[in-house]
């Protein structure tokens, strides 16, 4: 994901549109209430520590999955 300039205000709507949107998961809403009461730059910290741990889990099981499926595994890596 490209990372796009944006300012205070457009970012909290974006914030907000997520958690008023009825299919967001519980989880992600809850995060978000919780991040915005924190100092943002614990946040970063958090979601780069987020990225380490949850993004290699949500693939490998991803490829299991579709392993188990018969599907071919994701060269691309």
């Amino acid at each position: 994901m490209q990372r796009q300039e944006i300012d205070l205000a457009t970012a909290n709507q974006r914030i907000d549109w997520i958690l008023r949107h009825p299919d967001i998961s519980p989880w992600l809403k809850a995060t978000l209430e919780a991040a915005h009461r924190r100092d943002p730059v614990a946040v970063v910290n958090d979601l780069e520590l987020l990225n380490c741990a949850l993004r290699p889990w949500c693939e490998l099981s991803m490829q299991a999955a579709a392993l188990q499926l018969g599907a071919p595994a994701d060269e691309g890596g």
